[in-house]
């Protein structure tokens, strides 16, 4: 399984040994591997943009949610409240929906923000824009090491989940965001726009732009989804399961 290949396609994020040491263990995968999977067809096709020789069949098998499917619930209007899971790092648009936030507190809106993930690698000026910033500790707030049931309780107290991520193998915390209930609005990138669906909002990567489609969406009526609208791990389980147990395979020597 290769999630993503970012610290070659986006060397600019990562330090210059992490990238030597993934771009030599990428060539070594795919120079053993009888079949890769991948979880977008985005990460399929910037491996096949390398130009390297690339011996196994490469499946496209997306990811899903192991938390169990919520009704969507009615968005009350004088509320909202904004719900962010992933490591905090300088590629996750932190610092954009930071901007979204200001922007829409001073419109007057009773808007909170709670970010949750540990700190990534990146610039620590990221962590004093959370820190620092005036709502820190009151409406805006930044949760490390919470567990799962954490954070299903956070999910039921937000009314809308974000994801301003600018570049991802997958988006994990769409498909979980959904599977609680809530709509999301998440950045305009490739796999998030693969992911399209009932209840995702892809917005434009800035500041005004996540301002104005948070506030869409929260004035839209959340579309009732079902169980099997939503993807799953256990999805994900079957699929990959055909592919291995499939006759062509068993038939090899």
């Amino acid at each position: 399984l290769i999630h993503d290949i970012m610290p070659v396609t986006h060397a600019q994020w990562f330090p210059d040994d992490d990238r030597s040491h993934f771009r030599r263990y990428l060539q070594k995968v795919l120079h053993v591997s009888d079949d890769i999977i991948v979880p977008t067809a985005w990460v399929k096709a910037q491996i096949e943009s390398l130009g390297w020789r690339i011996k196994p069949a490469i499946h496209v098998i997306h990811l899903g949610s192991t938390f169990p499917p919520a009704t969507p619930r009615p968005k009350p209007e004088d509320e909202l409240s904004l719900l962010y899971v992933s490591t905090v790092e300088p590629r996750k648009g932190h610092q954009q929906l930071l901007g979204a936030f200001d922007i829409l507190r001073e419109r007057g809106l009773d808007i909170s923000l709670t970010l949750v993930g540990r700190r990534g690698w990146g610039e620590s000026n990221l962590y004093e824009a959370i820190e620092h910033h005036p709502d820190f500790g009151g409406r805006l707030t930044w949760l490390q090491g919470i567990d799962d049931h954490q954070l299903l309780s956070l999910a039921a107290r937000s009314t809308l989940g974000v994801f301003p991520s600018e570049a991802e193998g997958f988006g994990l915390f769409i498909e979980e965001a959904l599977s609680c209930g809530l709509d999301v609005v998440a950045s305009n990138i490739p796999p998030f726009v693969e992911r399209q669906q009932d209840g995702l909002w892809i917005a434009p990567l800035d500041p005004q732009g996540l301002a104005e489609m948070i506030v869409t969406a929260h004035s839209s009526a959340s579309p009732q989804r079902t169980q099997r609208h939503i993807r799953r791990m256990r999805d994900f389980a079957y699929e990959l399961s055909q592919l291995i147990l499939t006759p062509e395979r068993n038939e090899q020597p």
